[in-house]
């Protein structure tokens, strides 16, 4: 008797007839859902508890400053937004899974050090005393692990910028390979450069994929890879305050300068090696 369009929540509407002991039923088809009454001598009755209902949502509709969104359909917008965020999501894990991938594993090792800590140690560069075939997989785990918001957000950042890029050009397998040869060339040079394991993110390799691109782009350009120059000068500009110790006396915060220098120039070894220049 009633017909209702379906991103209407009829939550209310049906309480209020359970409440008032009215037989009823919900009908949804593709295009609208529909009230049935059982009683017509209630078919009055149900009219004008539905204007009432409804009244309210209408007025916010017209003037949402002065009476606010309803509750319901704020209920429903919100879970539409949701499905359509799981829906992009799902698209950049097709499109750059392996980006994507090492997104979520930096998320969870800055999860790990800021819910148990006590396991981040697991997860370091080993010493030259550990070093054996069964602690291997330890030599590239640093990467993902990161040390508070600001550290895992500029390192995912620019791993988006830089990767998702690549990934594009070069392939989901090429990436893999260059973050993982650039990750364990950061490791090993933070490691001799500090002499402690006590290091993590994945900043070596943003600066690996940095060089990669900058010296690939001089040696066979590709225009999906062009950047704008100033953001390698703003990158180069944090290495040097990095390695100069400048950084350190701004902010007081530990810079793995290893990494980013150890990455940056493994790198550029592989932009060299596979991509060779034009002959002339």
């Amino acid at each position: 008797m009633a017909q209702f369009s379906l991103d209407w929540n009829p939550e209310k509407l049906l309480a209020e007839l359970q409440r008032r002991g009215i037989n009823h039923r919900i009908v949804r088809d593709e295009q609208r859902q529909s009230l049935w009454i059982e009683q017509p001598e209630h078919i009055v009755e149900v009219d004008q508890l539905v204007r009432k209902v409804q009244e309210p949502e209408r007025r916010a509709a017209q003037d949402p400053w002065r009476y606010g969104s309803a509750t319901p359909l704020r209920r429903q917008s919100h879970n539409v937004d949701i499905k359509k965020l799981a829906s992009q999501a799902g698209n950049l894990f097709r499109q750059f899974p392996v980006v994507m991938w090492a997104i979520t594993f930096s998320l969870a090792g800055a999860l790990l050090d800021a819910r148990f800590d006590h396991l981040v140690s697991f997860f370091y560069f080993p010493t030259t005393e550990e070093w054996s075939l069964s602690t291997i997989w330890r030599w590239l785990t640093p990467i993902f692990l990161h040390f508070g918001i600001s550290h895992v957000v500029f390192n995912c950042l620019w791993l988006w910028v830089f990767g998702s890029r690549l990934e594009h050009v070069l392939g989901s397998a090429k990436l893999l390979l260059l973050i993982t040869l650039t990750g364990l060339g950061g490791n090993i040079a933070q490691y001799l450069w500090s002499q402690s394991v006590s290091f993590g993110g994945m900043s070596g390799v943003v600066f690996g994929l940095m060089g990669y691109l900058c010296v690939r782009q001089k040696l066979k350009p590709h225009p999906l890879l062009n950047l704008p120059p100033m953001l390698y000068g703003i990158m180069f500009i944090f290495l040097v305050l990095g390695i100069t110790g400048t950084l350190w006396q701004l902010f007081g915060s530990a810079i793995a300068n290893g990494a980013h220098l150890g990455g940056l120039l493994t790198g550029m070894a592989l932009a060299l090696m596979s991509s060779p220049a034009p002959k002339r």
